[in-house]
């Protein structure tokens, strides 16, 4: 009887501690996010054989939605897109040559992977690319023209996530960004700048 009765009180045990984690599984399933963001935006147009470009550090709004699964040894992987809007134009104008870029809006694709620790915080890397579309008017001594071009930038970045109430979180993530121009001259030597974003999250 006795031995029947710590083998029940055992597995009781192990069923309720099963039942704990999964019950503690804050950072899995379908999610929405809004952040606020400081972004390194870049403008750049290929001009006679050479790309030539603007940059800056603008404020970047957005939302998103993505997916995320915890493991039941911690281990949280996920992907989520998302839109930002901003106030990206930029301009370039010397006696020879003037451009403007006109852009209000971005789309960016990232996974990540972390580990959820404590039952409420979550420690992750990432990786995204963003990408935005300029309307570009150019104009110099002999011509005067618009055209739309596409800039894309690949960013890495580490972060972190507590988990609050109810399904939501707040984050916030560090990063940096790298834009490749190949083989193209280009007019200035694009810095490498920090990323920052902080955000809420509400998980489903």
């Amino acid at each position: 009887m006795a031995c029947w009765s710590r083998s029940s009180t055992l597995v009781l045990l192990l069923t309720l501690a099963s039942s704990h984690a999964f019950a503690q599984k804050h950072f899995s399933g379908p999610f929405v996010d809004f952040g606020a963001n400081q972004e390194h935006v870049i403008g750049g147009s290929l001009i006679e054989g050479i790309d030539v470009l603007s940059e800056d550090t603008r404020t970047v709004f957005s939302a998103g939605v993505g997916y995320r699964y915890q493991f039941d040894m911690g281990l949280v992987m996920g992907a989520s897109i998302s839109k930002g809007w901003l106030d990206g134009d930029q301009d370039l104008g010397d006696e020879v040559l003037s451009v403007d870029w006109k852009n209000d809006s971005q789309w960016d694709w990232e996974v990540n992977a972390g580990w959820a620790f404590a039952d409420r915080f979550h420690a992750f890397v990432f990786a995204s690319e963003v990408t935005r579309k300029f309307e570009v008017d150019i104009a110099n001594e002999t011509i005067n023209f618009s055209q739309t071009d596409e800039q894309g930038m690949l960013r890495i970045g580490i972060g972190g996530e507590a988990y609050l109430v109810r399904g939501l979180s707040a984050r916030l993530k560090i990063g940096t960004g790298r834009a490749d121009f190949g083989d193209v001259v280009t007019n200035i030597d694009v810095e490498q700048k920090v990323h920052l974003s902080a955000g809420l999250r509400f998980t489903f």
